[in-house]
């Protein structure tokens, strides 16, 4: 793990749920863990916070505590469009007890990374989750550098070429006029 500690952000509306699950990342990963009860108290959070998490996690059913609370879905589809930047390009793993498909597909269709099931393999499902995103995010990050790297290389590359190309031209012309 690098040398800070990853950011997740839990949206979960059961708070013995919530505090398990917090404890459990947090042992087992490492990770800084931040709860909230509603999608919309994470909102209120990222306004004056400005913290960004590295991951969220989201719980489809958000409304057992406040019934005017927004689903899972919809807090995901204000998290892409109302947001921009690295809040809006946050990956988000969405838990549910529900084992409708049709469901877990529509989420990963509004870009949910994952779709992880409240059932005895919860934890390992979400730890294992939570460290995927991490490596990938890693590895693209490390990607970019190569790429970026690779740029540079290219254009010395070309530097290069052009300086031996006139080169030549030069001492080719010399030996034309002065030699020949």
């Amino acid at each position: 793990m690098s040398e800070k500690a990853k950011l997740i952000f839990l949206v979960e509306d059961n708070e013995m749920f919530s505090q398990t699950v917090k404890i459990g990342v947090a042992k087992r990963t490492g990770f800084e863990v931040v709860t909230f009860g509603t999608g919309e108290k994470m909102f209120e959070y990222l306004e004056e916070e400005k913290s960004v998490p590295d991951i969220i996690v989201l719980d489809y059913i958000l409304n057992s505590v406040d019934a005017s609370a927004k689903n899972g879905g919809e807090i995901l589809e204000l998290l892409r469009t109302k947001y921009k930047g690295n809040v809006a390009n946050a990956p988000v793993i969405m838990l549910s007890a529900s084992t409708d498909v049709k469901d877990a597909v529509d989420l990963l269709k509004k870009g949910a990374k994952d779709y992880i099931l409240k059932d005895a393999a919860f934890l390992d499902n979400l730890v294992k989750s939570l460290e995927n995103i991490i490596e990938l995010k890693a590895l693209r990050a490390e990607m970019s550098l190569y790429k970026n790297e690779a740029q540079s290389l290219k254009k010395r590359l070309w530097l290069t070429v052009a300086v031996v190309v006139v080169f030549v031209i030069v001492v080719g012309s010399y030996f034309v006029w002065f030699k020949g």
